[in-house]
């Protein structure tokens, strides 16, 4: 899938707990906020069609 880079401002405490939650998966934080933004565009994408 084709990706943009862009630039965002994120409050300390959600920054830190997408540090965590990426470290304790083993995966990287860019990479986890990246699926849970694409995860939530198709539900409310999904959820407009009905």
């Amino acid at each position: 899938m084709p990706q943009t880079k862009v630039t965002l401002a994120l409050d300390n405490d959600s920054l830190a707990f997408s540090k965590r939650e990426a470290r304790r998966r083993n995966t990287s934080y860019q990479r986890m906020i990246r699926n849970q933004v694409r995860s939530y565009a198709r539900a409310y994408a999904s959820a407009k069609q009905t």
